[in-house]
C-alpha cells in the first residue's frame, strides 16, 4: 500500500531526498517557535533569516528536484513551465529570469486587433515593468489570423520599448 500512496518512494532516491530536508527546514524554519520542529528533523541552529532571493532560490532548487525524483523529461518540464500563468512567473521570478510569452493562441485565431493589442498592454505593463519580457505566442501559430499576429508583433515594438 505503502507504494501507491501519493509520495516519493524512497527506495532508489535518497540522495535527491537527503537534498530536500534541508531546503525545506531553510524555508520553513524562520521563527523561535518552530524551534521543537527543526530539532526533531535534527537541526541545532538558530531560525534562518526571512530573504525573498534566498527563498525564491530554495523553491527553484526543490523544483527541480522534484521534476528529477518524479522522472519529469525536459520536454515535459518545458511544457509544465510554459502552461505556468505568466503573471504568477513574473511575481515569482520576476528580476531574476526573463520570461517569455504568453498571448494565447485562442486570443491570436479568434480575436481582434483590438484584442490582441489589449492583452499586450497588459502583458508589457505588468510582466513587463521593469523588463525581462519577450512578447510571443504562447504557442502555434498555424492558425493565427495574420492581422493578429502583425498587431501583437506592432503593438510591443511600438508601446513595448524599455526606457
Amino acid at each position: 500500500m505503502y507504494k501507491s500512496l501519493p509520495t516519493i518512494y524512497q527506495e532508489n532516491n535518497n540522495c535527491l531526498l537527503n537534498l530536500i530536508l534541508p531546503r525545506v527546514i531553510e524555508l520553513l524554519y524562520v521563527a523561535n517557535d518552530l524551534e521543537s520542529f527543526a530539532n526533531d528533523c535534527g537541526y541545532s541552529v538558530p531560525p534562518f533569516e526571512w530573504n525573498e532571493e534566498r527563498r525564491r532560490q530554495l523553491k527553484s532548487e526543490l523544483d527541480a528536484i522534484y521534476f528529477c525524483l518524479y522522472g519529469i523529461q525536459k520536454q515535459d518540464v518545458e511544457y509544465i513551465m510554459e502552461t505556468f500563468p505568466i503573471f504568477k512567473a513574473k511575481e515569482v521570478l520576476g528580476g531574476h529570469m526573463c520570461i517569455r510569452g504568453n498571448v494565447p493562441s485562442s486570443l491570436l485565431q479568434a480575436g481582434t486587433t483590438d484584442e490582441v493589442k489589449a492583452y499586450c498592454r497588459q502583458l508589457i505593463d505588468v510582466v513587463g515593468k521593469d523588463g525581462g519580457l519577450i512578447v510571443c505566442p504562447r504557442s502555434s501559430t498555424d492558425e493565427a489570423k495574420p492581422e493578429n499576429l502583425k498587431a501583437m508583433i506592432d503593438f510591443t515594438k511600438e508601446y513595448g520599448v524599455y526606457n
